[in-house]
């Protein structure tokens, strides 16, 4: 249809154009005719023989098929003539000295002036038949019409040939391709794959490469599946690495930790001894002196209770620390104060330190940060440890390691640990972060310590500078953000003893001591019941009323998870006033719900001072 609408105008415009061009061309020879005649014509009208001239006339007009002729002079009046009857000059238009054709009456005129030294000598006219000249360019244009129609009908058949053999093939091929291109992989059976000529091997072609791209494609799936599978076991790896490290440095300090732990409880246990054998004397003496020499024994004796309960806050925070150290944490996070983890990491680090250094800590205000507990303990353990062993054994009198915390400029929080030691040269310093790499004795050091300190600080994201002077010491520089500011919520009203009643505590443990020593302890200050079990505080508070309620998380008839379900069950407002505590060795579910309890959680054993302010606060 494209060929027919290309070709309309040509078919059109052809007949036209080819009557134009052929009237040209008959022009042009005729005039080329009469130049011819004019060259034989200039010497008789030069000589004015008109008889030789008429003769010459007759001869040229016979010769190239004229059917008169005239031969005029400049001034228009013939010379002579041959077959011509009137006044040639009248039939000619134009006697300017030009050459022309002029069509009269179906004859065709052709005039060229004959020049002699430059000046115009005459004209040659000669008239010749217009039937037999149109016959012709009728016969020429009837060729060429044909030779066009012809040429077209090629055309079209050329066209059809090329679009149904070449360009739909081509084309079917191109849309296969898109629809590929497009995710419709099932395109491909579209394919003219039986087709025996160039688009079916194209064809053929493009379905080997779509068989090769769909193998690439599937091992590279596998591939990727394999990619996963080993980039998820590395993830494990680094975190049992992470884990690993961390025991690796409670491994290393076990000595020291035994050596700590075994102290406190040595002057403890004296001081206890002594405390019963004092007692003992006192109620045996009946002596005259025996008042006077009491009141000495009791202030011994209030020294020596002094004295073991401060060995009893040593081995509270020792066991705090290796509590915290041995938890296979999953990166759970809570806002901190840095004195919290860094405190652990001290009581860890302690027996390394003390035979190099004395500890030194400059603590001032510092944002608190969201980050998990142990893995910061981790972190400032790793660093307080390098310190110590940067330092040479037996001059502790003479260095130091300075704990710093404090706010920068920006308002970050940050942690230094200084040290006087031996200092770190500029080419280790760029390796320091590097995993593996140890300047440490085989078997002292394993080279992870800083890289994963490196790797849990930036994930909480901050960063770790370093400082250092070869023979002066080094600084470790931990930033970390501040934590969010938390949305001051109000308390909703709860239900409560009545006012004026003394502040009331119900402790719930299945160790019955742990119940008498709160007993003793807060008796003087609260009313404080103790309970055996999470069955009898139940029916306790059937009975009776409470501001708080004091229950150990682990207990065997009835965790305190259950506990706490059952009081939202039966005591909705006292599920609200429940402080928990434990000792460790959490399962998996009393795990997860000491991480999502949003109240006050209490470690054994229990600073008595914090949960007098718990209780004075109810």
């Amino acid at each position: 249809m494209l060929v027919f609408v290309l070709a309309m105008p040509l078919l059109i415009l052809l007949p036209a154009r080819v009557d134009s061009l052929s009237k040209r061309w008959v022009d042009g020879r005729l005039i080329r005719i009469a130049r011819l005649g004019s060259a034989e014509a200039t010497s008789a009208l030069m000589s004015g023989d008109r008889a030789a001239a008429r003769v010459l006339l007759a001869r040229i007009g016979s010769t190239c098929g004229a059917v008169r002729g005239a031969l005029l002079l400049p001034v228009g009046s013939p010379l002579a003539r041959w077959n011509w009857n009137g006044s040639p000059g009248a039939s000619i238009a134009c006697r300017s000295g030009l050459e022309l054709v002029v069509r009269e009456g179906g004859v065709a005129v052709v005039c060229v002036p004959m020049r002699a030294r430059a000046e115009l000598a005459g004209t040659l006219a000669l008239a010749f038949d217009g039937t037999e000249l149109q016959t012709q360019p009728r016969q020429t244009a009837m060729w060429l019409a044909t030779g066009a129609g012809f040429a077209l009908l090629i055309g079209i058949v050329a066209a059809y040939l090329i679009g149904t053999v070449v360009a739909r093939p081509l084309w079917q091929t191109t849309e296969v391709a898109e629809r590929i291109a497009g995710g419709d992989f099932t395109a491909s059976n579209d394919l003219q794959t039986w087709r025996q000529d160039e688009a079916g091997a194209l064809a053929r072609a493009f379905e080997c490469m779509l068989g090769r791209l769909y193998e690439h494609q599937l091992a590279l799936a596998r591939k990727n599946v394999l990619l996963g599978d080993q980039l998820a076991e590395l993830r494990r790896t680094q975190e049992q690495l992470v884990v690993a490290d961390r025991r690796i440095s409670v491994g290393r300090l076990a000595a020291g930790v035994a050596h700590e732990v075994n102290n406190p409880l040595a002057y403890v246990r004296a001081n206890l001894d002594f405390v019963a054998s004092s007692l003992s004397s006192i109620s045996h003496d009946r002596g005259g002196g025996a008042e006077r020499g009491a009141r000495d024994l009791v202030a011994q004796v209030e020294q020596a209770i002094g004295d073991a309960c401060h060995g009893t806050d040593r081995i509270r925070q020792i066991v705090q620390g290796l509590k915290s150290f041995s938890h296979s944490d999953d990166d759970r996070r809570e806002r901190l104060r840095l004195s919290v983890p860094l405190e652990a990491a001290i009581a860890m680090a302690a027996g390394e330190i003390k035979q190099r250094a004395r500890l030194v800590r400059c603590y001032q205000d510092a944002p608190e940060v969201e980050a998990s507990e142990v893995r910061l303990s981790q972190v400032f353990l790793n660093l307080l440890i390098n310190a110590g062993q940067a330092i040479p054994p037996g001059a502790s009198d003479r260095h130091t390691v300075t704990v710093t915390i404090r706010t920068s400029a920006d308002g970050c929080a940050v942690v230094e640990v200084q040290d006087t030691g031996c200092g770190i040269p500029h080419e280790i310093r760029e390796k320091l972060f590097q995993a593996f790499f140890t300047t440490k004795p085989a078997g002292a050091g394993t080279g992870l310590g800083l890289s994963i300190s490196q790797g849990i600080v930036h994930a909480l994201g901050g960063r770790i500078e370093v400082e250092s002077t070869v023979g002066r010491g080094s600084t470790f520089r931990v930033v970390l953000p501040p934590a969010p500011p938390t949305p001051v919520v109000a308390e909703a009203p709860t239900g409560r003893p009545m006012k004026g009643e003394a502040k009331s505590l119900l402790v719930v443990d299945d160790e019955p001591l742990v119940g008498n020593a709160l007993e003793r302890a807060l008796g003087s200050e609260f009313r404080v019941v103790a309970e055996a079990s999470a069955a009898s505080a139940l029916a306790r508070l059937a009975i009776d009323r409470f501001h708080l309620v004091l229950c150990d998380l682990a207990m065997p008839d009835m965790s305190g998870p259950e506990f706490h379900a059952e009081l939202r069950r039966s005591f909705p407002e006292v599920a609200e006033r429940v402080i928990f505590m434990t000792g460790g060795a959490f399962s998996p579910a009393i795990e997860r719900f000491a991480s999502t309890w949003p109240g006050a959680l209490l470690e054994k054993p229990v600073d008595m001072e914090r949960l007098r302010k718990l209780i004075a606060g109810a």
